[in-house]
């Protein structure tokens, strides 16, 4: 039987950069968007071109559900747990997307320093372990609450004693918006329209960070 070999055109490889982004429910895109590829991450990475690689976690924090596996299903908080950032480090990403710290808010203030260590902790793995750009950028859906703004601040002064890259965009984008379908009916996660925000908030940021 003939074959058509000779008339097959064999695409040339694209080197597409790989965009890796390790966060919680609000990086998985939870119950407040009808598909994933409304999440922020993923309308960012659609309209630069890159590839993602998405390890959002519901519930997830530096110190939230880090630990070992609990009876009821959760998982216990944990500081230092290196399992998530080892994967994340071996699938050799160009750009370390952090978006962590909302669900370590309801930890303190009787856990504020162990969620500190592990906010170190983690960033200092990546900076240390990774060849990858690390941009730290956590949601939080307003600053105006006392642990909101805590944990923020406690990852915002890890960022500058380690010298990783450091944005508010993402809570800007939903805190400075008067659009009240930006956030779903909790009124914490973004809705569609908040992870469109969102999504062109680290587009500006990231132009900006080029020039």
């Amino acid at each position: 039987m003939d074959s058509n070999w000779d008339q097959v055109v064999i695409p040339n490889a694209q080197p597409f950069p790989a965009a890796l982004f390790i966060g919680d429910s609000v990086t998985t895109g939870w119950q407040a968007i009808e598909k994933p590829t409304q999440r922020w991450t993923s309308l960012l990475c659609q309209a630069l071109g890159w590839r993602e690689i998405n390890l959002g976690i519901d519930g997830l924090g530096f110190f939230a559900r880090r630990g070992p596996a609990l009876p009821d299903g959760t998982r216990a908080p944990a500081v230092a747990n290196t399992e998530l950032l080892k994967a994340a480090v071996r699938l050799q990403s160009q750009v370390i997307f952090v978006s962590l710290g909302l669900n370590d808010a309801a930890f303190l203030p009787s856990h504020a320093a162990q969620v500190r260590k592990a906010i170190w902790a983690d960033l200092e793995f990546l900076r240390s372990h990774s060849h990858a750009s690390v941009v730290v950028c956590p949601y939080f859906p307003t600053l105006n609450g006392s642990r909101f703004n805590a944990v923020n601040t406690m990852i915002a002064q890890a960022c500058s004693q380690l010298d990783l890259i450091f944005t508010d965009c993402l809570t800007d984008a939903i805190a400075t918006s008067t659009e009240t379908a930006r956030l779903a009916i909790d009124s914490m996660h973004p809705a569609t329209l908040g992870h469109a925000l969102m999504s062109q908030a680290m587009l500006d940021f990231l132009a900006k960070l080029a020039r």
